[in-house]
């Protein structure tokens, strides 16, 4: 939970004592808390993030990730997809027990959805251990920008229209 600027996890963890932020030993392996600061930070992208997400439709790390970029830059891509799976989830399944809800779910449809991500996510899990960190922030970059296309495109199409 602690990173330098360099992505690289902090050897002198953060921690939040009575009297306010401080920094010293925690105890765990590895383990820290944040600064007052941090965890209100935290708290603002999540619920921006889980906002956006739910009313774009998107799942989550379409939002996430950029705004968790632009916080921190040289966050290591492989934290960041693993911030993204716990929030892409959430959004997920509060999402569809609303569709659920409306009746509005095509539940054969959502079956092979799901045993295709489930697949598709074991296989980018293997991929993503293999690659550097400077490929995945490109290709995930690329694939953003593609999106952004897209959906900029098709909404321009369809004000003109």
């Amino acid at each position: 939970c602690c990173f330098k600027k360099g992505g690289d996890e902090d050897t002198t963890p953060r921690t939040m004592e009575a009297g306010g932020a401080g920094r010293g030993p925690t105890t765990g392996k590895g383990s820290c808390k944040l600064t007052h600061s941090e965890i209100i930070a935290k708290i603002v992208i999540g619920f921006v993030a889980a906002l956006m997400s739910s009313v774009s439709g998107t799942g989550g790390p379409l939002i996430l990730f950029p705004i968790l970029l632009f916080w921190k830059p040289h966050i290591e891509m492989k934290t960041l997809v693993s911030f993204s799976v716990p929030f892409a989830l959430t959004t997920t399944l509060f999402s569809a027990v609303g569709a659920l809800t409306m009746g509005r779910v095509d539940i054969g449809f959502a079956l092979i959805l799901a045993a295709t991500t489930i697949c598709s996510t074991l296989a980018g899990g293997c991929l993503m251990q293999r690659l550097g960190d400077s490929s995945l922030k490109l290709g995930i970059g690329l694939v953003l920008i593609l999106v952004g296309v897209a959906v900029g495109t098709r909404t321009v199409i369809s004000i003109v229209s």
